[in-house]
């Protein structure tokens, strides 16, 4: 069985770090992928169960120097893409996931009490499995959530005489592997200021030739004074603050590639090793010029310690995004029991946020955050989604409304049935969402993975060539002894040359590029509503030319309502119930909509249910019977027997291809309705067309608005519809779709091969959708955008999903992912060109000029670029939405003209 595994994973320092851990674990056998995210520091491992497990892929992580921590392992759901009617299933929810928590229980005194423990909780309803652990007082219960609740199982160990709790959190207040990295850092930071800074002010009172007598003065032969100092403050910055960056050295070359840590280790050793040297050589040898470069290691280490701790703070402020979502949770819940009334309150109390159950009832005062998924049972009140939805104004809730944990409550109490708790919550799905895509990678990252692979023993060569080059050119006096520096033999001048390349190289700014760029993405997005389901999906968005819009809930506001009911002459013995004798007459109305209603009350199509609706609020005496023989044609019709008499109700084709002869009547009543752009079904009884029903489904306001704003972008929009050509054209008239664009009377398993269609053409087609028959579609499509109202199967099939139905998300959705990805090619160009420049000038190119980089220079402008990118990035957090206005006159004066002009 196929697992995924999501891992912690520390002791990363560049790009070629995790482009090391995935080739080592993409080769373990059973491992189909592996996704490592620098930023993050998190990895995504797909793998086989019968194969390999969890505890080894740690292991072999742990092998080659970084440590792992499991997240999650879940069983990973393969849906596999179907045509026609098993197109729906895809992307729907496994059986309803197992749970299972750890209890602290007091009060037993032998193996009797545990086994009691054990035999009581086991044979509740909703318990998989339980073991009570004596030694340790501890509980692991494995329950169904939907069926029994965290509080219900306390409350049954405690009905026992037993003292059952939630185990206190021990990482509670325990600080985060980022954070711990973080402080270590600080704390190694201020330790290298404290011993490099004075090394820094010796070099300037040099440098002014101030006290030169006390620190130029030669303490032994021709060691000097300052030699000595330098010595005593660098080794501890070498040995001690420095060492992080040796043991990483080590792992990346025992594992056969290499990282900056490489780099800065061979630099500062370099340095350090001559130095000590050369002092060494002075004791012996009277004549040798002894000159150090102590200065030079522990300089390069602290500007390195200070470009990492700044980085390190700028990568922490990318996840500010999940760091807000966090903070909206609830901790405490206050939960009422009412009595048999269901009017009046009988008790309340306040319970943690994590003994919340299905259908608790919670009391939400105003200004008071919301604690779970649930739905107003009592009051009315306004509530604040802004946080969630991106949605600027209060939303008005009353009994039967749908409220969003973590949303505030505005003006009134309420009262709210819990729906939805714990991981199954918006919020929480939410936060799962954007960690997701955050951990992913972007395509386009495969491009710094394939230069870290060579980028250091690159490096490491063109350090050498630099050295092979100065040196003879210096001891052949090619290069004049005067523009050699003071007490520089050639070896010292050249080796300078060599030490500056491999110290400026950075391959750590090429691999934040885009890791950097996509968690601020989406986290932007997710503030303002829109969740990108990975780095892909916004990768790809930016290509988008072609935007194809499902029609009904979409492009129309879904909300359905029957605005005509036709009836027709059918021959007076076809229906006991007719409102006259004769040749022919109409069935009577009520008898009518009886039958309609009673069909279409096996129906889960959105037009039977506006129907039924229709049939019970406007009808009275009305009752519906069971219908038989039911057969249903999905996107064309229905058809049974309602109390003895056959009813077929459907598109014109529906009707037609079952034996039923049109009317004129019928045809020219239908073609009016459809111009009007609303939607007509048949209605057949005894196969005679008895009737009509006109549905409308008008366009949201801001439909034309979003139109228009891509068709300014140059992205080309088209809908796609089961609907019949004329309302579907009345439809994309009135929101200005092309008429060529408009795509009628397609199936639901069709609407796939008409993206597909678009596709041949060279287009990069983005569908947007709702519903469970454009799910196939939405999984087809380049990049699929669903609708955060509509169904499940819709938004796990999606790669982005609106949280809110207002379409003018979409062009945001697109603007951002062009903006981000900008900036991802605005990084890389950064980080390639520093190194492009930054490497020649490092060797010594400009030195005839006058222009050269000195080792700590070149440390320090290596530190920079890093946190240049990471800055770059966090730039993002100036994105706007675009304005686009909705000019409400001009929406319904085009609905005016269609009507008008249709007559």
């Amino acid at each position: 069985m196929a697992h995924t595994l999501q891992l912690r994973i520390g002791g990363m320092t560049c790009s070629s770090c995790s482009s090391m851990i995935e080739n080592v674990v993409g080769c373990e056998d059973g491992v189909k992928s592996v996704a490592i995210n620098l930023v993050t520091e998190k990895g995504t491992v797909q793998y086989h169960e019968d194969v390999t497990n969890a505890n080894a892929l740690v292991e072999v992580i742990e092998s080659i120097g970084f440590t792992a921590e499991i997240i999650s392992d879940e069983v990973e759901v393969t849906i596999e893409e179907e045509e026609g009617d098993e197109a729906v299933e895809k992307g729907r929810a496994a059986e309803e996931s197992e749970e299972s928590v750890t209890l602290a229980i007091g009060g037993m005194t032998c193996s009797s009490c545990s086994s009691m423990i054990e035999n009581v909780v086991g044979c509740e309803d909703g318990v998989k499995s339980i073991a009570v652990n004596l030694t340790t007082e501890r509980a692991k219960i494995v329950f169904m959530p939907h069926q029994i609740g965290i509080r219900q199982l306390i409350e049954t160990v405690n009905d026992l005489g037993f003292e059952a709790t939630l185990p206190k959190d021990q990482d509670s207040g325990k600080p985060s592997p980022r954070e711990i990295e973080l402080a270590d850092l600080k704390n190694k930071l201020q330790w290298s200021l404290i011993l490099v800074l004075p090394i820094i002010f010796l070099h300037f009172l040099m440098i002014l030739d101030l006290f030169s007598s006390v620190l130029m003065a030669q303490v032994y032969n021709t060691i000097r004074s300052t030699d000595v100092v330098f010595f005593i403050l660098d080794t501890p910055v070498q040995w001690w603050l420095g060492l992080r960056f040796f043991r990483g050295a080590y792992k990346s070359i025992a594992n056969g590639t290499g990282n900056m840590d490489v780099l800065v280790a061979l630099a500062t050793f370099l340095s350090y090793a001559y130095s000590l040297m050369a002092m060494v050589y002075g004791v012996y040898d009277k004549e040798f010029e002894v000159h150090t470069f102590f200065d030079t290691a522990a300089m390069l280490i602290m500007f390195i310690l200070l470009g990492k701790y700044m980085e390190s703070v700028a990568k922490g402020r990318t996840s500010d995004a999940i760091k807000q979502l966090m903070k909206l949770k609830s901790t405490n819940a206050t939960i009422i029991e009412l009595d048999d009334d269901g009017q009046s309150v009988k008790s309340e109390k306040v319970i943690p946020i994590e003994l919340l159950q299905h259908d608790d009832i919670m009391k939400v005062v105003a200004g008071e955050t919301i604690p779970t998924d649930g739905e107003v049972t009592h009051g009315k009140s306004s509530v604040d989604e802004a946080m969630i939805t991106g949605e600027s104004m209060p939303v008005s809730k009353t009994i039967g409304s749908a409220v969003i944990g973590g949303t505030i409550n505005m003006s009134s109490m309420i009262y709210v049935r819990a729906t939805k708790i714990g991981s199954e919550t918006g919020l929480a799905q939410i936060i799962r969402v954007v960690e997701d895509a955050q951990a992913g990678k972007a395509p386009i990252q495969r491009y710094a993975d394939v230069v870290s692979q060579y980028f250091v023993r690159t490096v490491v060569v063109l350090s050498l060539v630099t050295f092979i080059v100065w040196y003879p050119l210096c001891y052949s006096q090619i290069i004049p002894p005067e523009d050699v520096p003071d007490r520089h033999n050639c070896f010292q001048f050249a080796l300078l040359f060599g030490i500056s390349v491999v110290v400026i190289a950075c391959p750590c700014a090429l691999g934040l590029a885009t890791p950097t760029a996509v968690m601020v993405g989406t986290g932007i997005g997710a503030v303002n509503g829109i969740l990108i389901k990975g780095g892909p999906a916004l990768e790809k968005a930016h290509q988008i030319d072609c935007v194809v819009f499902d029609k009904t809930g979409t492009l129309t506001s879904g909300n359905l309502c029957v605005t005509n009911v036709e009836r027709f002459d059918v021959p007076a013995d076809l229906s006991s119930q007719v409102d006259s004798r004769g040749k022919s007459a109409k069935i009577q109305l009520l008898h009518f909509m009886n039958l309609v209603g009673s069909l279409e009350s096996a129906s889960e199509h959105p037009l039977g249910k506006a129907i039924c609706d229709y049939v019970r609020e406007h009808m009275d005496g009305t009752s519906f019977v069971t219908p038989t023989n039911l057969h249903v044609e999905i996107g064309k019709g229905i058809l049974g027997e309602v109390g003895g008499e056959h009813v077929m109700i459907g598109r014109r084709l529906f009707l037609s291809e079952n034996g039923v002869a049109l009317k004129a009547e019928s045809v020219s009543t239908e073609s009016m309705l459809e111009k009007q752009g609303k939607t007509v079904v048949l209605v057949a009884v005894n196969h005679h067309v008895a009737g009509l029903i006109g549905i409308s489904d008008t366009p949201k306001p801001e439909a034309a608005a979003t139109i228009a704003a891509l068709r300014r972008m140059d992205i080309e929009t088209h809908m796609i519809t089961g609907d019949n050509p004329r309302t579907a054209k009345a439809i994309g008239d009135i929101v200005g779709i092309r008429p060529e664009n408009v795509h009628a009377q397609v199936l639901p398993g069709e609407k796939a091969d008409r993206v597909r269609e678009l596709q041949e053409l060279g287009k990069v087609v983005a569908m947007v959708g709702d519903g469970i028959n454009d799910s196939p579609a939405l999984a087809v499509a380049d990049v699929g955008i669903a609708i955060g109202t509509g169904t499940d199967v819709a938004i796990e099939t999606a790669g982005m999903v609106l949280m809110k139905s207002d379409l003018r998300d979409v062009v945001t959705a697109i603007d951002l992912s062009k903006r981000t990805f900008n900036r991802i090619r605005l990084n890389f160009l950064w980080a390639s060109m520093y190194n492009i420049i930054g490497i020649p000038i490092a060797a010594g190119v400009l030195w005839p000029f006058g222009i050269s980089i000195q080792p700590a220079m070149a440390g320090l402008a290596m530190a920079m670029s890093s946190v240049s990118v990471v800055t770059s990035s966090l730039l993002l957090r100036l994105y706007r939405r675009p304005e686009i206005v909705v000019r409400d006159g001009m929406f319904f004066f085009s609905i005016f003209k269609i009507i008008i002009f249709t007559h």
